[in-house]
């Protein structure tokens, strides 16, 4: 119960700010359609917690994690390299205008399927890509999924591992990442990189900072917290420069 406890009553107090937060926001509606979606994943989270039960139960439900992150993850790449290389074509177009005054969102996707939509892509000079999003309606949502079940895989191989060296004794256990997970977390790692989210791209990357430095040691993670630090300014100056300045610039012009 207090590992319990101590996962939702920070989830909690996050979901009482955010419902205070609607008192002064420009578009109550919208904010508490918002926090609902978001005390709705709480309340899938803690399911998801309370029904574990066992080491075997959390490594079931990593497993899951990792296999549909992963076919998603290719069902996306697939679908950018076959626009890019071979010239897919869309079977249909969805498109819906959501209207919240400052909260427009207008969602015209290109349907792929069964391999996904299309949104919009990003001309890199030498090729133009389509921006990695799967099934989802946008790439940013997918990024935030891949980020999910990215350090799943990660923790189900962390678990496979301990489990080698309870099995044959640390001697005999492999210091490597199986080939099944390393092949999981490559793909997962292509799609998240074509979903050309800085978002997705700075919550990985300090994600598996903190992960990595949570397992080394103390000279280790200190210098590993300065690289941290270097790597997360230099993604937000990047992401800065790249996508919010020739979006002012061609708006001023």
């Amino acid at each position: 119960r207090q590992p319990t406890n101590r996962l939702l009553l920070p989830a909690g107090l996050f979901l009482i700010l955010g419902a205070f937060s609607l008192t002064y926001a420009p578009e109550a509606a919208y904010g508490a359609r918002v926090l609902l979606s978001m005390a709705l994943k709480v309340v899938m989270f803690a399911c998801l917690v309370w029904s574990i039960r066992s080491r075997e139960d959390f490594r079931d439900l990593l497993r899951t994690l990792a296999a549909v992150g992963s076919f998603c993850a290719a069902q996306a790449v697939v679908l950018v390299l076959g626009i890019a290389l071979l010239g897919f074509q869309p079977v249909g177009e969805i498109g819906e205008t959501t209207h919240f005054d400052v909260m427009d969102y207008d969602y015209n996707l290109r349907s792929y399927l069964p391999w996904g939509f299309s949104m919009i892509s990003v001309d890199l000079g030498v090729v133009e890509l389509s921006r990695a999003q799967g099934i989802f309606v946008e790439p940013g949502c997918f990024s935030a999924f891949l980020e999910m079940t990215f350090f799943a895989t990660v923790a189900l191989g962390a678990l496979r591992k301990s489990g080698s060296a309870l099995a044959s004794g640390p001697a005999e256990a492999s210091s490597s990442v199986p080939w099944s997970t390393r092949l999981m977390l490559g793909v997962q790692m292509v799609a998240l990189v074509l979903s050309f989210s800085a978002a997705g791209w700075f919550a990985t990357f300090v994600g598996g900072g903190f992960y990595l430095a949570s397992t080394a040691g103390l000279r280790l993670r200190r210098r590993m917290g300065w690289a941290l630090l270097a790597a997360v300014a230099g993604i937000t100056i990047w992401s800065g420069v790249f996508t919010l300045l020739p979006d002012l610039w061609a708006r001023v012009v």
